[in-house]
């Protein structure tokens, strides 16, 4: 039997009633204004009247047939005394194809032709119509001229309510029918004789609603509940008090990109169909299957009553994943990430938990309730109209950009333990992690603090020289002056802190002279501890503001290297060693940049050492070969810094235009630690000695440290036993020491 809008979207354990709420469609009928009576259309006139106490019965059913037949629709007076109705054009039966009189909402013949989930609002409309009918019961002084008197409009009651109800029709097909009365006389004890109803039929509309609320609200591929749907059911699950936990569950089938286009589309799409047929089968009617994204299916299961149960539909569902997909001909074995979360740690977060606010864990925000033109009506219209058909937002509709604050965070925690599955591996499962999540938050913040410690460093320049280019002129900063405090206090700090450069001294083993500095930046912030490199550089490497920051680091480096050897002689042959990052490697720009560094600054270019991991060499051949090679010619010293950490390519080492080799710290560090006795070392520098170049070994920290590499023959060193990194007016007093 077909049912026009029938309960197709009542599948994958939700009511129709539970889609996003429209504003209901106003009915194509009279608009009741008079206490006791309609306006019509006199036959063969255009003069209005009303229907009153001296009316007599022939100029009703007249007047009756005149708006029917204006109307085009049926129109009938049905007594309440008795089970009988007067049609004076078409009647409902008539239009149902049935040989039975029909008479709306009384007799046995009404109750056999009604859909039986209509029965009880037909029931409860016929109750406030009465209920209605006392309220505006109309008193003895009011005549049809005075209900034309403006002074008389607030005794005019309110438009009668309207029900819409399915019908069988001959052909045992349900029709949607609007039915809308109103009262034409009372009997002697006030309650409502004879009623004057209009009928129109909707079924049309409801199929156009229905095929409106699938395309707007379903997948046209699986037939799932697409994401909107999906949010407005946890935002209206996660408004509720809480009887149960729920879990929110993100499927994103791994390498479905590859299966696409290895296998066509076509193959795509039927994987996607199968699985969900696979989901589908294991899930409860109180649980909710919606394609989420491509590739990705989102599964709600409610209720959940602990995180063993929890872990076990975890396990069903990867289940699901193991056996072949039989695809047409082929049959494909497939894996997916899994990545999972729960509704009470969003209690215990709170939905503003990590901003100025805030929110009590017991305080939820309210679901959205449903649209204002809706709930005017004192019966819904039908299932399938309680929701906002997509042409809303195109027409302004006041509700059409909606908001999910519950199940927008819910759906953030899924997706970044969806993350950490999928970083795991082919077939990774994972369930949110609060501690990760912290994390997450305050590297977004740091990333922003540090974006605008660097503006603040743009825009804290003083007369950019004019033959700069673009970049070198905006990240021009003056030095620092050798008076200056190592750091500023806190309070005159701003909320972003401040980016400053510390220098290291570079020792000669054999010597014990001073031959350079390292600059290393450091970043203060109000109120904390000097943050290392450690703390920012990955970060600063991440979102590419490395960029800009090691060009600031290598002319703020170079142009306190010039004013140090301005004011010492002794300082006119010291070197400055910065660190160069891979992506600073891989600017087309960069030898013009060093070059514009050299030429602002007017140190030379043997004074200049550029450091570099061996990844970064590596990664970056042979584009980074030829830079270097193009920096060599300049005559600018190259290293590889934390040599034997990386590739440690030693057939690549030959080729490359380097001059010395850092060795790194925990190669030092472990020397006399359980009978370590530096062989890796000594294998280093006599490796770099063979093939020429000089040697630096990094984290030196004690007299027995600094007497074997020297017996060794390591040319330079630096670490705690010289000295820690220093502010710029500290580094003075070696610079004056060596004068």
């Amino acid at each position: 039997m077909a049912e026009a809008g029938s309960g197709e979207v009542e599948a994958f354990g939700f009511s129709p009633l539970d889609a996003p709420p429209r504003s209901t469609i106003p009915p194509v009928t009279p608009n009741w204004d008079l206490p006791h009576g309609f306006p019509f259309a006199s036959a063969g006139t255009s003069s209005l009247g009303a229907f009153n106490a001296e009316t007599s019965s022939a100029e009703t059913s007249q007047a009756i047939a005149s708006m029917a037949m204006l109307l085009s629709q049926v129109c009938y007076v049905r007594s309440r005394s008795s089970e009988t109705a007067d049609y004076p054009q078409q009647s409902l039966s008539e239009q149902l194809g049935l040989g039975e009189a029909i008479v709306p909402f009384q007799g046995s013949v009404w109750e056999a032709q009604l859909h039986p989930a209509d029965r009880a609002r037909s029931q409860l409309y016929a109750q406030q119509l009465d209920s209605l009918a006392q309220r505006h019961r109309p008193s003895p002084q009011h005549t049809s001229a005075s209900l034309k008197s403006a002074a008389d409009a607030a005794h005019r009651p309110a438009p009668p309510p309207a029900l819409e109800c399915r019908l069988r029709d001959a052909d045992h097909n349900w029709r949607w029918f609007r039915f809308q009365e109103t009262v034409l006389n009372y009997n002697a004890v006030g309650y409502p004789e004879q009623l004057l109803g209009v009928v129109e039929e909707t079924t049309q509309q409801h199929q156009l609603e229905q095929r409106l609320y699938k395309a707007s609200f379903f997948d046209p591929l699986t037939g799932l509940p697409n994401r909107e749907l999906l949010m407005h059911r946890l935002e209206q699950q996660l408004g509720q008090a809480r009887q149960a936990d729920l879990a929110l569950v993100l499927i994103d089938i791994d390498d479905f990109r590859v299966i696409n286009s290895r296998f066509g589309h076509g193959t795509g799409d039927r994987l996607l169909t199968s699985l969900s047929e696979r989901l589908k089968a294991v899930l409860r009617p109180s649980d909710m299957l919606s394609r989420w994204d491509n590739d990705v299916l989102a599964v709600v299961l409610s209720p959940l009553t602990s995180a063993a149960e929890a872990e076990q539909w975890i396990q069903r569902l990867r289940q699901q994943l193991r056996a072949p997909f039989s695809l047409g001909p082929r049959s494909l074995f497939v894996t997916a990430g899994l990545g999972m979360a729960s509704s009470l740690q969003i209690e215990q977060s709170g939905p503003f938990s990590h901003g100025v606010f805030t929110a009590p864990s017991s305080v939820r925000p309210a679901a959205p309730s449903l649209d204002p033109a809706c709930s005017l009506s004192p019966l819904p219209s039908s299932p399938e109209k309680n929701f906002t058909p997509p042409v809303a937002a195109s027409l302004g509709h006041p509700q059409a950009a909606r908001s999910y604050p519950l199940a927008e965070q819910l759906v953030q925690y899924a997706e970044e333990a969806l993350g950490t599955a999928k970083k795991q591996g082919k077939g990774g499962c994972s369930g949110f992690n609060p501690k990760q999540h912290e994390h997450t938050i305050q590297k977004f913040a740091l990333e922003a603090l540090l974006r605008r410690a660097i503006v603040a460093q743009l825009e804290s320049l003083s007369q950019p020289d004019s033959g700069r280019t673009a970049a070198a002129r905006t990240l021009a900063q003056p030095p620092t002056s050798p008076t200056a405090p190592a750091t500023e206090s806190p309070s005159s700090l701003p909320r972003y802190g401040e980016l400053q450069l510390y220098y290291q001294p570079l020792v000669d083993l054999q010597t014990g002279e001073l031959e350079g500095f390292e600059a290393l930046i450091r970043w203060q912030l109000p109120g904390r501890d000097l943050l290392s490199p450690m703390a920012f550089i990955p970060l600063a490497e991440e979102t590419g503001l490395i960029v800009p920051l090691g060009e600031w680091v290598m002319r703020q480096a170079c142009e306190q290297l010039r004013q140090w050897q301005q004011q010492w002689p002794s300082a006119r042959q010291l070197t400055m060693s910065v660190n160069l990052s891979p992506r600073q490697l891989k600017q087309p720009n960069l030898v013009e940049q060093v070059d514009d560094v050299l030429r602002s600054t007017g140190i030379a270019p043997q004074q200049l050492r550029l450091e570099l991991t061996e990844n970064v060499v590596m990664e970056n051949l042979p584009q980074g070969r030829a830079m270097l090679n193009a920096l060599r010619q300049r005559q600018i010293s190259l290293s590889i810094d934390d040599f034997g950490t990386g590739y440690s390519s030693l057939s690549y080492l030959d080729r490359l235009p380097v001059n010395t080799l850092k060795i790194d710290r925990s190669f030092v560090q472990r020397m006399g630690k359980r009978g370590e006795r530096g062989e890796i070392v000594r294998a280093i520098v006599a490796m770099a000695q063979s093939l020429g170049l000089e040697t630096v070994v990094e984290g030196v920290g004690t007299r027995q440290q600094v007497s074997y590499l020297r017996s060794l023959g390591c040319n330079k060193a630096q670490g705690s036993y010289f000295a820690m990194p220093l502010p710029a007016h500290q580094a003075i007093q070696w610079i004056t020491q060596a004068a």
